[in-house]
C-alpha cells in the first residue's frame, strides 16, 4: 500500500486578533452571567468569528447544547440532533508497510524549541536561519534527516514504547478540490487526545485533535503536514458533505476554537519547492468559551 499525500496549510491571519495560544495566555476565565450562553463568537482571537454563516451560527448552537461537553477541547461529539455535523468514519492503515508516509509527516512535525526530539538529537539538518525566514510559507527548506538513519531510530523508539504511531484515513471533499483522501496520524503513548485530557484535568493547557494530512498527487513526496500558526492537530468534521476543521485550545474553564474550510478561491498550490500540493484552509469560524 502506498500514498502521495499533500499538505493543508492552515492559514491564520494575525494582524486582526491574537492567535489561539496567546488568547489562552492572556484571558481570563469569566462564568457565563446568568441565562447567558456559556460559548460565544470570538471577536478578539479569529479574523472571521463567524456572525450571521450559517454553519457557524449552527455549530455555536450545538456548542451551547446542554448535551455538548462544555469542554470540548480534546474531542467534539456533538449531539445527535446536529445532523449537519457527522463524524468521519476513519478506516487504520498499517504503520508498518506506509513508513515513508509516515517519515513525510515526522519531518514535517519537527517544532524549533528544545523539546522537540528530532530538533535536538539532530540539529544539523534544521539550521535555525530556516525557522526564522518564512517558516509556515516553507515548511520544508532544511535539509531533511535521512530515511534510513530515520527509520533504524524510529523503529527502536517503537521497541521503547517511547511513541505509537497509528494510523487511519477516510474520504473527504475539500470545496472545489473535489473528493480527497485524508489521514489521520497520533504517535503519543495512549494517543494525543489521551494526553489531552490528561492535561485539561490537571488544569494545564491542552491541545485537541490528531495529526492531518491529506493525499497528493506526487508520488516522490508521500506525505506532508498540517500547519497552522496556534498548532498543529485539529478536528475533522464533515458538514453537509464537506470537510471542516477545528483548532482547539484551553483548559477547564476557558477555550478557544478555530473552524476552517478549504478555500474556494485561494490556490490549490501554494508551494511547488518540493513537488507538493499545500491546500489553504481559511477560517470561517472562532469561538470562546468564558
Amino acid at each position: 500500500m502506498g500514498f502521495s499525500v499533500a499538505a493543508i496549510a492552515m492559514r491564520i491571519e494575525t494582524s486582526r486578533g491574537v492567535m489561539a495560544l496567546a488568547s489562552l495566555m492572556l484571558a481570563i476565565a469569566l462564568p457565563a452571567v446568568g441565562g447567558e450562553p456559556r460559548v460565544r463568537f470570538c471577536d478578539n482571537c479569529s479574523p472571521q468569528p463567524g456572525k450571521g454563516y450559517t454553519m457557524c451560527e449552527r455549530f455555536l448552537k450545538a456548542l451551547n447544547s446542554p448535551k455538548t461537553d462544555p469542554v470540548p477541547v480534546c474531542e467534539i461529539n456533538l449531539p445527535k440532533e446536529f445532523k449537519d455535523f457527522q463524524q468521519p468514519s476513519w478506516q487504520p492503515v498499517p504503520v508498518m508497510e506506509n513508513m515513508r508516509l509516515v517519515y513525510d509527516m515526522e519531518m514535517f512535525l519537527v517544532g524549533p524549541n528544545e523539546r522537540d526530539y528530532y530538533y535536538t538529537k539532530w540539529r544539523k539538518y534544521f539550521p535555525d536561519k530556516h525557522w526564522r525566514e518564512k517558516r509556515l510559507e516553507d515548511p520544508r527548506t532544511w535539509r531533511r534527516i535521512p530515511y534510513e538513519e530515520w527509520l533504524t531510530d524510529f523503529q527502536a523508539r517503537i521497541q521503547k514504547r517511547e511513541i505509537e504511531p497509528r494510523l487511519s484515513s477516510t474520504v473527504a471533499e475539500l470545496n472545489e478540490h473535489g473528493s480527497k483522501r485524508l489521514f489521520r496520524y497520533e504517535r503519543t503513548p495512549g494517543g494525543e487526545i489521551a494526553e489531552c485530557r490528561r492535561n485539561v484535568q490537571a488544569h494545564q493547557y491542552g491541545i485537541g485533535g490528531a495529526y492531518l494530512f491529506a493525499e497528493g498527487t506526487n508520488p516522490e513526496t508521500p506525505v506532508a503536514a498540517i500547519i497552522s500558526a496556534s498548532t498543529l492537530q485539529s478536528h475533522l468534521l464533515i458538514y453537509r458533505g464537506k470537510a471542516v476543521f477545528a483548532l482547539s485550545t484551553g483548559g477547564p474553564n476557558y477555550y478557544v476554537m478555530h473552524v476552517q474550510m478549504a478555500s474556494p478561491n485561494a490556490p490549490t498550490e501554494i508551494q511547488k519547492r518540493n513537488g507538493e500540493e499545500i491546500y489553504v484552509l481559511v477560517d470561517r469560524c472562532g469561538f470562546e468559551r468564558r
